[in-house]
């Protein structure tokens, strides 16, 4: 088991990392594979389907956190331009605001926020807009939420 630790911790990491996009939900999958593998890994597996074993596990666990995802509420990007009473801010700092964040986000990320909360886009209409799955919206709309909240905290220097 200490082999496959030590030959395959960096690949799964990096396969996990790749996919999740953040270092620790991918410390978390390399730790739950190798969990895994110390209950279920076979001795008498030869090297590939060792390897292939290693990595259905990170399949299985990264599945695992996408479907987390969907547990967090969606918070429009309207909340930040508006008054606690529902009615627009006279002065535009928060439009303002709303529009650095958005020009500092990925492509993709923007295109689905934008879809998703100013359009008024449902998951379906978004995915079949950006030729991807209803899961993969809900990813990467959840990253772009954490990112936003990112670069609000970093204030006005996004």
């Amino acid at each position: 088991m200490t082999d496959a630790f030590e030959r395959y911790a960096t690949s799964i990491y990096r396969f996990a990392y790749r996919r999740l996009g953040n270092p620790e939900d991918a410390q978390d999958v390399t730790s739950q594979v190798f969990f895994k593998a110390a209950k279920g890994l076979k001795r008498e597996f030869d090297e590939e389907a060792r390897r292939a074993w290693l990595f259905k596990a990170a399949r299985s666990a990264i599945a695992d956190i996408w479907r987390s995802y969907g547990d967090y509420p969606a918070v429009p990007l309207e909340w930040y331009a508006e008054e606690s009473g529902g009615q627009a801010r006279a002065d535009s700092d928060a439009a303002i605001q709303v529009s650095r964040i958005l020009s500092a986000l990925p492509t993709t990320q923007r295109k689905v926020l934008e879809m998703r909360f100013l359009e008024g886009k449902s998951l379906r209409e978004t995915a079949l807009e950006l030729g991807t799955t209803e899961g993969n919206v809900k990813v990467i709309q959840h990253r772009a939420l954490r990112r936003a909240a990112e670069l609000e905290k970093e204030g006005t220097d996004v």
